[in-house]
């Protein structure tokens, strides 16, 4: 079993320093959809944060955020979770989706560093911007199976380049992971429960990420609401 060399207090006290300074104000989205009066609801804190959560996990929520901002009454969110082998899935699910996803990407010690350079590159290589638009991305892990290197912090994250000419490993290619040689089962109740109270819209679509929805859902549902 590998352990990183920091405690889990100085991991939280550590990374809580590096993140405060990266809260910024809630900025309007760049592709308003129309308010819904009808959902009264109060915006959530999307500034990045790190807690424990069910005893033994650290959470960096909203580790890597979207670009686009909405209200909570204005659209829904995706939720969901995974491990980075499958984020090859995020492109087709946000062409049919068209609004934020929340996801909670488990990624416990040498699965940490892949897991940010396949998000990168999903952000930054793709013939869209999609990823980057819509999808914020929350890191959890046991404290016992913690990153073995160095957690980038807001600053390093936004200046962070992939290399656009490796494509990630996806879960066809039968990674041999760290979870996978170090015998851990996959949370998946922790997952989903952090995407979904990540969400700042009154309105949540929990889901698997294998699965897409229908293209217009949003606007219909919201249309129904009205």
């Amino acid at each position: 079993m590998t352990k990183s060399s920091k405690s889990p207090a100085l991991l939280l006290t550590t990374s809580t320093k590096l993140v405060a300074s990266s809260t910024t104000l809630k900025q309007p989205p760049t592709d308003k959809i129309l308010s819904n009066p009808y959902i009264q609801c109060v915006d959530k804190n999307i500034s990045a944060s790190v807690e424990q959560r069910s005893g033994n996990y650290w959470v960096f929520y909203n580790y890597i955020r979207a670009q686009k901002t909405f209200l909570c009454n204005e659209t829904i969110t995706y939720t969901t979770h995974g491990e980075y082998t499958f984020l090859h899935n995020l492109e087709p699910l946000l062409k049919r989706w068209q609004g934020p996803i929340s996801i909670a990407i488990y990624a416990p010690g040498e699965d940490y560093l892949p897991a940010v350079k396949a998000i990168m590159y999903y952000r930054d290589c793709l013939n869209t911007t999609v990823v980057k638009d819509y999808a914020t991305f929350h890191f959890y892990f046991p404290y016992g199976h913690m990153p073995n290197t160095t957690i980038l912090n807001q600053q390093s994250l936004s200046k962070f380049k992939p290399d656009c000419t490796i494509r990630p490993i996806v879960i066809e290619d039968k990674l041999n992971s760290y979870r996978n040689n170090s015998g851990l089962d996959y949370p998946v109740n922790v997952g989903r429960n952090i995407a979904r109270t990540s969400a700042n819209s009154h309105f949540v679509f929990p889901s698997d990420i294998e699965l897409y929805p229908n293209p217009g859902l949003i606007p219909s549902f919201l249309d129904m609401i009205r």
